[in-house]
């Protein structure tokens, strides 16, 4: 499924962020099932870290999902930065 399918798992995981969930309450109300964006957003900026490379949207992504950040902030974060490559 993409994200754009009301059956996805990933845009389940999106919304309910959105909504104001945290990543622990989302999942342990999924229970077994994977959203795999959720472990593919850590393994890509983990990549990131290791090879120096600037990725503000997987940043601020890892900080909504890993570090508690809520979304209005990292939508503010990426929206008030310079243009640049990503």
């Amino acid at each position: 499924m993409t994200c754009t399918s009301g059956h996805s798992r990933n845009r389940h995981v999106g919304e309910e962020l959105g909504r104001g969930k945290t990543l622990p309450e989302i999942l342990k109300e999924m229970g077994m099932v994977v959203a795999e964006g959720v472990t593919t957003a850590r393994g890509a900026y983990t990549l990131a870290r290791r090879t120096g490379t600037a990725t503000p949207i997987i940043d601020e992504t890892y900080a909504i999902l890993y570090e508690g950040r809520d979304v209005p902030s990292a939508i503010r974060n990426l929206m008030s930065r310079s243009a640049g490559q990503e």
